[in-house]
């Protein structure tokens, strides 16, 4: 990881780990509907299964990487969704 990184625990990230991804997966989830197509949510469900994946992955990295996430993580209690996961 590069130096100089530090953890962020404003705005969003006060709320949730990762609202990036939280973001991502409203786009995500919005898609079937607005194509007016349920075939697409095949894609879609994989992309949010590989997502969820690559966040296990991040959250990995960043408490072997960077000093303070570990503390954030018990600061921050919600990953994606404010009040359940």
């Amino acid at each position: 990881m590069h130096k100089g990184y530090q953890v962020i625990s404003i705005g969003p990230y006060a709320i949730i780990w990762h609202p990036m991804y939280a973001s991502f997966f409203i786009m995500f989830l919005g898609m079937p509907k607005a194509l007016g197509s349920v075939i697409s949510l095949l894609p879609v469900i994989l992309i949010i299964v590989t997502t969820l994946i690559r966040i296990r992955w991040e959250e990995d990295q960043l408490l072997k990487e960077l000093g303070g996430y570990s503390k954030n993580t018990k600061q921050v209690r919600y990953k994606l969704i404010p009040k359940i996961y």
